[in-house]
């Protein structure tokens, strides 16, 4: 690809991704939604408010601009843009998703009373930006995340010694400034620099160590294959689905909910049928495909959890079971180098599991012994597939250690 295509599609990404992004929030603000949860700390007590650092919570803008554009347009290979788009994007799409799903906010900010400049910009600032989805702070998140990524530049640093201690105090004072002028709680800004955290060690340690691997299933081409596609839908659609759950409250509620996870059921059916009939099986494919069906499934227990108390520890119990099954599937991955999907009893257990969903979903009255019945059918299937899946990994150690032998 040539220096000029690389750049334009950098930009395009960018712009697209932003435009999709401002899109979301706009409607999740818009949304019919429940009471906010209010997020506060006794810490909050302690930070008095400080209108002048508005200068330096606006700079978040300039901050991030010039970031991406310099990354995207004027930076060698483009491979420090990449890092630092997908550390923007991943928290971005996680606040949107922790929005929807967690209704927040915050009653911290005071009357704003002072007749200078900053006063003015401050309320100016109240004017446009209401007091909720707060958490994490994407304000907070964005301004780290530039920061590294000027940091992880050590070609420029070598350069430019003064770009780390410049982009050290913005990041800083754009903190800082989430706080002073009681736009951020300190919860929303821990949560955020955990957010970081967490991102940095994916985006700058694992994916760099594992490139080859990740570069031959994530290519472009596949990713716009229809069974592909068909599968983000499908994630889109669990997500739209606890959306209806969590902020709206119409009568229709329940024909919404049943819709779409017909829709999405459609999708299911649709995406393995498409991929093999016109030869579309792809690595990616057999990565989305049960990655949309765990959070659909997901989806449907928390549901669940709404309507009785005592599905919580199903739920738990649904979240061990997958977080194990997929670090065991990983691993069978890279010993036996193949992904042959899932196996019987993981399709037993999960044609059981949305079965049960269903019946849930339809009749949300049903009574408690009918109601326990089930769940308690749920959790042995669950269990037993568990329990298949553990047997499996220790089989397939104990032929590689043979092998190797």
């Amino acid at each position: 690809m040539s220096d000029k295509k690389r750049k334009k599609n950098n930009v395009i990404t960018a712009l697209v991704f932003f435009a999709l992004y401002l899109a979301g929030f706009e409607l999740l603000e818009k949304l019919e939604s429940p009471p906010a949860h209010i997020i506060r700390s006794s810490l909050d007590d302690y930070i008095p408010f400080c209108e002048y650092f508005i200068v330096f919570y606006f700079s978040w803008f300039l901050f991030l601009t010039v970031t991406l554009v310099y990354y995207a347009v004027a930076n060698g290979k483009g491979w420090h843009f990449h890092k630092v788009l997908l550390s923007i994007m991943m928290g971005m799409v996680l606040f949107l998703f922790v929005s929807l799903v967690y209704p927040n906010g915050h009653d911290l900010r005071p009357q704003v009373t002072g007749t200078n400049g900053f006063a003015a910009a401050v309320r100016y600032l109240h004017s446009i930006d209401t007091p909720t989805n707060i958490l994490p702070s994407m304000h907070v998140y964005c301004a780290v995340a530039c920061m590294i990524a000027w940091w992880k530049d050590t070609e420029l640093n070598a350069k430019r010694r003064w770009i780390k201690p410049l982009t050290g105090f913005v990041g800083i004072m754009i903190v800082l400034s989430t706080m002073f002028l009681k736009q951020h709680t300190v919860i929303d800004v821990f949560t955020a620099l955990i957010l970081n955290i967490l991102v940095y060690l994916f985006v700058y340690r694992f994916l760099p160590k594992n490139y080859k691997k990740f570069n031959d299933i994530l290519n472009f081409r596949d990713m716009l294959a229809i069974p592909n596609l068909l599968s983000l839908f499908r994630i889109v659609l669990a997500v739209v689905f606890l959306g209806v759950l969590i902020r709206y409250s119409g009568d229709n509620k329940i024909v919404i909910m049943i819709s779409v996870l017909a829709v999405a059921a459609v999708t299911d059916f649709l995406d393995g049928r498409i991929a093999r009939r016109f030869n579309m099986v792809t690595e990616i494919g057999k990565i989305l495909d049960p990655l949309a069906d765990k959070i659909t499934q997901g989806a449907l227990m928390f549901y669940l959890t709404t309507l009785r108390r005592e599905a919580v520890y199903l739920f738990v119990l649904f979240i061990i079971k997958e977080v194990i099954v997929s670090l065991i599937g990983s691993r069978i991955v890279l010993i036996t180098k193949k992904n042959e999907g899932a196996k019987w009893y993981g399709k037993i257990n999960t044609f059981v599991f949305y079965v049960i969903m269903l019946a849930f979903v339809l009749w949300p009255d049903m009574s408690n012994v009918c109601a326990d019945c089930l769940m308690v059918v749920c959790t042995i299937f669950m269990i037993m597939a568990l329990f298949m899946y553990i047997k499996l990994y220790i089989s397939v150690v104990r032929s590689s250690h043979k092998e190797g032998v």
